[in-house]
């Protein structure tokens, strides 16, 4: 766990993403939730080390499992975007099977206590903007969109620190197959537009604004290519395979090669997809 800020602390270990917890005096506040059982009990036993505080706030930057599933674990009030909340809502006891599946690790134990897991909303939602106040915190939440329609983003003012969720991401592939990659450069210009000093990605050590530049260049260079293409009457197979440099603005790991991969190219569909609909056809 690093303190990026007094009271302002980050974990970057657990497997779906990055943590965030917020000490205000009257209550924590944290940022996500680890996705496995054991990573949200850590992280709870981690939180015990440095505050006896209460979990007040629970706020989720996305409905992404990766941000979300580990809910069931933190009794503060759960907060997130009014889509995200529509979102799991709407998801079906088939869609929590194949995602409980997808997430064994072929330990038994650890395994049948995924099955006993449920998907838990938000029960305070926002639409655009919310700021929590507790102690001397100030904590502004934004909704932003782009990588996934309920993402938002977590503002320190005063700390200047900016919790960014999946907008931004550090070492690892963006996800743009759920995506709105208008929207998400436009989120991008928004963050750029922030006063802040530490930026806390989704996925990656904290840095700074700085970071936000590469994914736009991916983002931008991928639509670019998507729409050339389309305007050709090149199929999505010939778009995929003429961008696939461009995955190499991004680390690619050799073992999970095939499954960025794919990422990619799921990625590339839902551009080409948009950039059809901009078109009108």
């Amino acid at each position: 766990m690093r303190e990026v800020n007094p009271g302002v602390y980050v974990e970057t270990g657990f497997q779906g993403g990055n943590v965030g917890l917020i000490l205000t005096g009257e209550g924590a506040v944290l940022v996500d939730t680890p996705m496995m059982p054991w990573e949200a009990r850590e992280w709870a036993r981690m939180i015990k080390r440095v505050t006896n505080e209460k979990i007040r706030f629970v706020i989720n930057t996305d409905h992404h499992t990766e941000h979300s599933l580990g809910n069931h674990f933190f009794a503060g009030t759960i907060i997130g975007h009014e889509m995200g909340w529509k979102e799991i809502v709407g998801f079906s006891e088939a869609y929590r099977q194949r995602l409980i599946d997808s997430l064994q690790v072929g330990d038994a134990e650890r395994d049948s206590e995924l099955k006993g897991l449920t998907l838990m909303p938000p029960k305070l939602t926002l639409t655009d903007h919310l700021t929590l106040y507790l102690g001397e915190k100030r904590i502004h939440l934004l909704h932003v969109g782009g990588h996934a329609t309920s993402s938002i983003v977590v503002h320190l003012k005063r700390e200047k620190v900016l919790f960014t969720g999946d907008v931004v991401v550090q070492g690892v592939q963006p996800i743009l197959s759920q995506s709105n990659s208008r929207e998400w450069l436009n989120a991008l210009n928004r963050i750029r537009r922030i006063s802040f000093d530490v930026l806390v990605p989704g996925q990656g050590e904290p840095g700074d604004k700085e970071m936000t530049t590469t994914l736009s260049e991916f983002i931008r260079g991928i639509r670019s290519g998507a729409r050339k293409h389309y305007k050709a009457g090149h199929s999505k197979a010939e778009t995929y395979n003429q961008l696939l440099e461009l995955i190499h603005l991004f680390p690619v790991i050799e073992s999970r090669r095939d499954k960025v991969e794919q990422q990619f190219k799921a990625g590339i569909s839902q551009v080409y997809e948009e950039i059809k609909a901009e078109k009108g056809d």
